[in-house]
């Protein structure tokens, strides 16, 4: 069983057998990409359902994606809308990085969670 709370943080921590590939950082002034993801994204509350009861809850999501793109959960169908420019310019880093590595990809989506603590 793996230990989500391992002595050591090199420990693999996945839940299951996996690779991990660590691309360093993918983004020079984060808190920048922070602040602005937080202030220009159209946050929307995250309502879930959950033994036929509806409920709000604290997070905030953002889905963004390629076209005609949709996910069902929960009871709900989301639609995604295109991406920000400022994470398409993260998506495209991180399948370039992973290209250069062997691993070609080509990510259709991306769910941001906001977590408000109250």
């Amino acid at each position: 069983m793996t230990d989500l709370f391992a002595p050591t943080p090199t420990d693999n921590l996945l839940p299951y057998d996996g690779q991990v590939n660590d691309l360093g950082v993918v983004i020079n002034d984060a808190n920048a990409l922070y602040e602005n993801l937080l202030n220009e994204l159209p946050w929307q509350p995250d309502i879930v359902t959950l033994f036929g009861k509806t409920h709000v809850t604290t997070r905030q999501i953002v889905w963004m994606g390629d076209h005609d793109v949709s996910y069902h959960y929960s009871g709900q169908t989301r639609r995604a809308i295109p991406w920000s420019k400022q994470m398409l310019h993260v998506k495209r880093h991180i399948e370039q990085q992973l290209s250069s590595s062997g691993i070609n990809v080509d990510f259709n989506s991306c769910l941001l969670n906001h977590y408000l603590w109250c």
